[in-house]
């Protein structure tokens, strides 16, 4: 999946990554058009 997003990676604007750091390896072309989220709680849940 991740070979198929960097093939057609020209189609998009911005890529959104929340898969933690798997894809960076993938990237290097355009990761000026990504973004990552890290996979956490968010510090503010109630809880």
């Amino acid at each position: 999946m991740l070979e198929e997003i960097r093939r057609r990676a020209h189609e998009f604007d911005v890529l959104p990554f929340h898969i933690d750091l798997l894809h960076f390896p993938l990237i290097r072309d355009f990761a000026d058009r990504t973004v990552t989220t890290w996979p956490a709680a968010h510090p503010f849940e109630a809880g």
